[in-house]
């Protein structure tokens, strides 16, 4: 995913992200767009995904410009601008673009280091934050494995929950919900 001599986020490896989204969302009959920025938030890859609605690779590179800029999944803005709307709005002054605290984009890291971020837009916003969560745990070893979506979410790619919780709910495919804006 990176060069041995740098930490930087290789052309190679951002296609695998790419691809291991794409794949993975194709299994799932979910329509999505990808997007993989380098740490400072320029444009490695942005790819609309077959079927995925015009304005999907916009978001998706702006869900993973917020990961690059906040070092944070991106919907980790949502308490921030509830809380202090204000700064918020100061924040994205400070940017080259408007950030979004919608769920889908992700840091991407390379041991401790940020090496860029990482976005996925079409599916519902569970589903594009669970297409990036396993996009980057099959680039990474154990150790190094992403940040994890908070339990309390409900999976819909049929990953397993905490046992406290009930059976996992297949993915709502082919429903007008999951083809909304995310």
């Amino acid at each position: 995913m990176t060069d041995s001599h740098e930490h930087v986020l290789t052309a190679a490896g951002a296609e695998a992200l790419v691809r291991s989204v794409l794949e993975s969302a194709a299994q799932l009959r979910l329509r999505v767009s990808v997007a993989v920025v380098d740490e400072r938030g320029f444009d490695l890859v942005v790819v609309r995904g077959d079927g995925a609605s015009w304005f999907t690779p916009d978001v998706a590179r702006t869900k993973a410009r917020t990961a690059a800029a906040f070092a944070r999944p991106s919907e980790s803005l949502l308490e921030l601008r509830a809380d202090h709307p204000d700064l918020f709005v100061l924040l994205g002054e400070g940017l080259p673009f408007s950030p979004t605290p919608l769920p889908g984009g992700l840091p991407v890291r390379q041991g401790d280091r940020l090496v860029g971020g990482l976005g996925v837009s079409g599916a519902s916003p569970d589903q594009d934050v669970e297409l990036a969560v396993v996009a980057l745990s099959a680039l990474h070893s154990p150790r190094e494995a992403p940040d994890k979506r908070p339990a309390r979410r409900d999976s819909s790619l049929g990953r397993a929950r905490p046992a406290d919780e009930t059976e996992a709910r297949a993915p709502r495919r082919g429903s007008d919900h999951t083809r909304r804006h995310r």
